[in-house]
Order: C-alpha cells, then sequence, then structure tokens
C-alpha cells in the first residue's frame, strides 16, 4: 500500500525472492508509468528488478484498493515522510479502515519512510 519508493523497493525485492506481489497507489497517473516500469527517480537497479519480476509475473500495480487487499497474506503500508503529518495521518488511517474492511486474517507493517525521497 503506497507506491512510493519505499514501497517499490521492498514490493521488487519480495517479488525477486519469490513472492506474489501487488503494488497500490491511488495515484492513477503513478500507476500506469509503473505498469511501463517508469519511475521517476535515477536508480536503474531498481528499474530493472521491477521489469524483471514484472515479466516474470510476481510484480503486478494497481489503484484498485479492494483488490490489493482482498486476498493478501502480508500488508506493508508505506507512509513516506510529508510536510502535512494531519495528511499521513488521514492516509495511514483510511488505509487501515479498508484494511479491515476488505482484509482477510493478514498481517500488517507499517515502514514509515524516514528520509524525504519523493517519486510522484
Amino acid at each position: 500500500m503506497g507506491a512510493d519508493y519505499v514501497g517499490l523497493v521492498i514490493g521488487a525485492y519480495c517479488a525477486e525472492a519469490g513472492g506474489s506481489v501487488v503494488c497500490y497507489d491511488s495515484d492513477i497517473d503513478k500507476i500506469q508509468s509503473l505498469q511501463r516500469c517508469k519511475i521517476s527517480v535515477i536508480d536503474p537497479d531498481l528499474q530493472s528488478l521491477m521489469a524483471r519480476n514484472k515479466g516474470a509475473g510476481r510484480l503486478r500495480f494497481t489503484h484498485d484498493a479492494v483488490y490489493s487487499i482482498h486476498r493478501a497474506e502480508l500488508i506493508f503500508i508505506t507512509i513516506s515522510r510529508c510536510s502535512m503529518p494531519h495528511s499521513s495521518c488521514n492516509c495511514l488511517s483510511r488505509t487501515l479502515k479498508n484494511v479491515h474492511r476488505w482484509g482477510n486474517r493478514c498481517e500488517v507493517i507499517l515502514v514509515n519512510s524516514t528520509f524525504g525521497m519523493d517519486i510522484s
């Protein structure tokens, strides 16, 4: 949940380890770029890792929250550092409510980025 830099790194490496990964973000334009393996940071290793795992069918991208949550066994919620902390809290609260509403009994891990890299 959250396809900024930290979410992409976690997703790509989990897929590389053999997991079936769905990266979710509410930004449709970002998801469309990610589906073409286009990222707006210069990280050729991440881009090739994403392309390899997407091609192998282990890494998918969606803006459909229900699809990303419904069958999940493990959910990483990535929160980027933000100049508006209330915005991050509202987003986290909404995401946790959706996990409760649509999820099965899955584990949730919250990852808070301590650096300010935003690829949007």
